[in-house]
């Protein structure tokens, strides 16, 4: 999971290989998932894997060089993103399926 500059949270699901059926289930359960998440969650997801003693807005303020004016809402649209050595032609057209109906 990633957030992007807008402070929208970015799903990243990467497989090794070929990317068989399930990824598309997958990459959705855990958009299910994060969709949900308020910043106070999204904050404890980042101080446990970052160790960092500042809080997620401030990093990720100075992280993408935003003003002290620049509000960020956080996590209020999921990006979904499938890395993998080939991306098999059912999961590219389920993918633009997906697009086609808004998920990003």
């Amino acid at each position: 999971m990633g957030i992007d500059k807008f402070g929208n949270t970015v799903v990243i699901e990467l497989k090794r290989g070929k990317t068989p059926r399930e990824t598309v289930a997958q990459i959705l359960e855990y958009a299910s998932f994060v969709e949900n998440l308020d910043y106070v969650q999204l904050d404890e997801i980042y101080q446990g894997y970052s160790g960092e003693d500042i809080s997620l807005a401030e990093y990720h303020r100075e992280y993408f060089e935003n003003g002290e004016d620049e509000q960020v809402s956080f996590n209020k649209s999921t990006k979904l993103v499938i890395v993998a050595q080939e991306v098999s032609r059912e999961i590219r057209q389920t993918a633009l399926f997906l697009r086609r109906k808004d998920v990003d």
